[in-house]
């Protein structure tokens, strides 16, 4: 996701980089600006996309754990559990 995201974001630049010679005086520098702020922008926010991903894998395998871990105890416990046979 996070590098279909950045190849998006890296078209995006390209075209607008193609565009600038067209674009002269105080609006040829305004779009320079911007284009240098979308790059900037964009390596964040791919950096952000790509944190959030480890952050939820970790998550979800501590999630795992948790769940074998408990079920284990469960399942330990209920074999200590009288089988609720009144047979004598």
């Amino acid at each position: 996701m996070a590098a279909d995201l950045q190849a998006k974001h890296e078209a995006a630049h390209v075209r607008m980089e193609a565009a600038q010679p067209g674009w002269v005086g105080t609006s040829g520098e305004a779009l320079r600006g911007m284009v240098a702020k979308f790059r900037a922008d964009s390596k964040t926010l791919v950096g952000d996309v790509t944190d959030h991903g480890r952050a939820l894998r970790a998550a979800a395998e501590a999630y795992r754990e948790t769940d074998a871990h408990l079920a284990a105890k469960i399942k330990s416990a209920s074999g200590e559990m009288p089988s609720g046979d009144t047979e004598q």
